[in-house]
């Protein structure tokens, strides 16, 4: 074979070959074309729409379900939530900050409960994944009718058992009812629930439980015998209580319901109490360390902490927030009178009675700068104080004294503290002078370290 004949024999192989390789390149499968859902959001007065889309290479493992979960929220923020003007959430004291948080737990909860959707179509290209579902409004509605009906039934037997409790008196068990019974239609107390009587009169269920709640609520009261009530400070009246009753609007006493009683000078919100059998509560006043002179006790029923105690449903709460902060509140006054004192003493030196008794009048000072007030005639506290000096010798042409005695203080006819007084030294150059330094040892004793422990313990101001 001749050299130009190969040559030319190769050239046609070759362009044989790369025809058949270039035509191999350009054949590709062609792609579905995407759905006109994918670019254009669908709408159908019939049905509620829920789109939902993912990525694969973010969710490789999961897009389907990613994609699904997408649709259905978006299925369910299809589904409107209003607050009817005659609703309960319409009633509270904020309607339009519960309605929003109304809307969010409905919201919520649909996303959660939805039932009856179909998927109606599905698209997916390399890189996403698209679901389309859609639920007839039809028979969403007449579903949601079924379990409003059912809720409102569970919540009729509740209130039915709240009147008989409130016709009987029991707050206690009517409160707790008309709580169940508006937890029943929790997911409705944004809807009017109209219903008609015999006499085919409209009114609307929901507000009924609703402001049956409130009355009995709100006609809680703790009561007392007293309304002003004088008090002595410090340790006097260590035992000292009040008496409360709770009652109802009849003036029925309750029991098993917290009452909050607070001291006017107390830092906490106040001491919690159950009321008893008959409704008492007794209250033991603390011991009075401050000076001011007029000071309250307040009692009330907890709704607070009942609150806290009836419900642990959100949205039931946010009904009640507003009741809650209706209640009634007894003030009882307290009139604070100072302790008062009498100090009689025998002071001597070297067996001479002191012209100007020095103890006596270092322990009224003391007294009286810490808000203690002088009664001759009938004082809480009566003190009484014996003492003399000796000489006790010379020593470098230097007199010295000690001062003897004690200090008594009684509380009527009981002793309640006595201290005595030794080692207290005065040094001067003559025995009337050490003496007399002596006394001044004495009062300085007594003003710095005897007197201000006695008063921190009858008068307490921490």
């Amino acid at each position: 074979m001749s050299a130009w004949r190969y040559i030319l024999i190769m050239a046609v192989l070759a362009t044989s070959l790369g025809a058949c390789s270039s035509a191999q390149k350009t054949v590709q499968t062609p792609k579905e074309k995407a759905p006109t859902w994918i670019g254009q959001r669908p709408s159908n007065p019939d049905y509620y729409i829920g789109l939902g889309r993912s990525s694969k290479s973010l969710n490789p493992l999961d897009y389907n379900a990613v994609a699904k979960q997408n649709a259905l929220e978006d299925l369910a923020g299809e589904i409107s939530v209003n607050v009817n003007a005659n609703s309960v959430l319409s009633q509270t004291e904020d309607p339009s900050g519960y309605a929003e948080s109304y809307r969010s737990q409905i919201r919520t909860r649909t996303d959660i409960e939805l039932e009856g959707f179909e998927v109606y179509d599905t698209w997916e290209d390399n890189e996403r994944y698209y679901v389309l579902y859609r639920l007839s409004k039809r028979d969403w509605a007449a579903a949601q009718e079924a379990k409003k009906r059912k809720a409102v039934a569970q919540s009729k037997d509740w209130y039915g058992k709240a009147l008989r409790a409130d016709e009987e008196h029991r707050a206690v068990e009517a409160l707790t009812y008309y709580v169940k019974a508006l937890e029943s239609i929790e997911a409705y107390l944004g809807e009017p629930l109209e219903e008609f009587d015999d006499q085919g009169q409209k009114h609307f269920y929901g507000n009924e439980v609703y402001f049956r709640l409130a009355e009995t609520l709100q006609g809680l009261n703790v009561a007392s015998e007293v309304s002003k009530r004088t008090m002595k400070q410090g340790t006097l009246q260590e035992n000292e209580s009040l008496d409360f009753i709770l009652v109802n609007e009849s003036d029925i006493p309750q029991s098993g319901l917290p009452v909050l009683i607070k001291y006017s000078e107390q830092l906490s919100r106040g001491t919690v109490f159950t009321s008893g059998e008959s409704g008492q509560v007794t209250y033991p006043v603390p011991v009075i360390r401050t000076n001011e002179r007029t000071q309250y006790i307040r009692a009330r029923f907890d709704s607070e902490r009942w609150q806290q105690q009836v419900t642990d449903n959100r949205l039931v709460r946010d009904v009640l927030e507003g009741l809650v902060k209706k209640v009634k509140e007894t003030v009882v006054e307290l009139e604070v009178l100072a302790p008062t004192f009498r100090v009689a003493s025998l002071e001597s030196n070297l067996g001479t009675p002191l012209s100007t008794p020095m103890l006596a009048s270092a322990v009224r000072s003391v007294l009286l700068e810490n808000g203690f007030a002088s009664d001759t005639t009938n004082p809480d506290y009566s003190i009484h104080i014996e003492s003399d000096t000796d000489s006790s010798g010379v020593s470098r042409n230097m007199a010295t004294c000690y001062l003897r005695g004690q200090m008594i203080i009684k509380r009527g006819v009981e002793e309640i503290y006595r201290t005595s007084f030794h080692e207290i030294k005065g040094v001067q150059l003559n025995y009337q002078n050490a003496g007399m330094a002596a006394y001044r040892e004495g009062v300085d004793w007594l003003t710095y370290e005897v007197l201000p422990l006695w008063v921190d313990r009858v008068r307490p101001t921490r």
